[in-house]
């Protein structure tokens, strides 16, 4: 609306400007008094009109131009945070289980495989199973010897067993000698490290 009565009025005065003067080019008598009071009438008029087309426009665009910066300016911060947030997720380590990183007795770093070791005394794993490196903390006779029941396995395996000892039964040994719920009680990171510690160690 302001754009118009902008154009609309600007046009007007432009157009009874270049009649008037076209007027007075072919009428020697032109203006009269009463040509010239109604002439400088509507000029006023259209001078008016134009220059609150003129504010009114001004405004308007002021007002774009400040809801544009608001915009540009949260699209920025939206921006920063969602870099702030991918590089935060680029820098987490992820939290990936021993058993997808490959078999064998590779899995997991040193540093890992001794958080696994603490692991398996602390929790007492010892009493029931035979791990030969680990001497007097590992002679436990109630579940498989884990140096003969792991060699060659690689990480699933083992981390299967660990979670859900009842996927996989060693011959010999009835289902249900092993609790099934160390999936609850220990943390991914706990069951990543004892992964990674038998892994390194039981069969090797």
């Amino acid at each position: 609306m302001e754009e118009s009565l902008f154009y609309i009025a600007g046009g007007a005065l432009i157009v009874a400007a270049l009649v008037l003067s076209f007027v007075g080019l072919k009428s020697d008598r032109f203006p009269s008094g009463k040509a010239l009071n109604a002439g400088i009438v509507i000029v006023a008029l259209l001078v008016a009109a134009t220059a609150v087309g003129a504010v009114e426009l001004a405004k308007h665009e002021d007002e774009q131009g400040g809801e544009l910066e608001a915009a540009n300016a949260e699209a920025d911060v939206s921006e920063a945070q969602q870099t702030e947030t991918d590089q935060q997720a680029g820098s987490a380590p992820a939290d990936t289980p021993a058993g997808k990183q490959g078999g064998g007795s590779g899995g997991g770093s040193d540093a890992l495989a001794a958080e696994g070791k603490q692991v398996f005394v602390s929790t007492g794993c010892g009493s029931c199973h035979t791990i030969a490196e680990l001497g007097a903390d590992a002679q436990g006779t109630i579940g498989p010897n884990l140096d003969t029941a792991l060699a060659g396995k690689d990480d699933q395996f083992i981390m299967t067993s660990i979670v859900d000892p009842s996927a996989f039964v060693e011959k010999g040994f009835p289902d249900g000698t092993m609790p099934s719920n160390y999936g609850e009680q220990l943390s991914s990171r706990q069951i990543d490290a004892l992964t990674a510690f038998l892994s390194q160690t039981a069969g090797n």
